[in-house]
C-alpha cells in the first residue's frame, strides 16, 4: 500500500471513530437529562427494519421509501439511547 494510501486510511478510520465518539456522547449527555422523567416504548427495531420487498405472488409497496426508513433507524441510536437511559436510571 503507498504512503498516500496509507494516510487515507488513516484520515477516514480517524473521521468514522469520530462520529461513533460523537453519537455515544450525545447518547450519555440526552441519558443523563432524561433518566428520571422518560419512560420509554418496548420498540422492536430489528421487525421496523425489515424488508417491504414481498414475494413473487404478493409484491411489496413503497419499497424505495421502506428502504430509506431502514437506513434511518439504525442511524436513529434508540439501542444505544434506550441502554444508556437504564445505566443512568441504575446510577440515581
Amino acid at each position: 500500500m503507498s504512503r498516500h494510501a496509507r494516510r487515507i486510511y488513516g484520515q477516514l478510520t480517524r473521521l468514522h471513530c469520530e462520529r461513533t465518539r460523537k453519537r455515544e456522547n450525545d447518547s450519555h449527555q440526552h441519558g443523563r437529562k432524561l433518566a428520571d422523567t422518560v419512560v420509554v416504548e418496548d420498540l422492536d427495531t430489528k421487525a421496523m427494519s425489515k424488508s417491504a420487498k414481498g414475494t413473487v405472488e404478493d409484491p411489496g409497496r413503497n419499497v424505495r421509501q421502506k428502504t430509506g426508513l431502514n437506513r434511518g433507524i439504525p442511524k436513529s441510536n434508540w439501542g444505544l439511547l434506550e441502554r444508556q437511559l437504564a445505566y443512568k436510571a441504575g446510577e440515581r
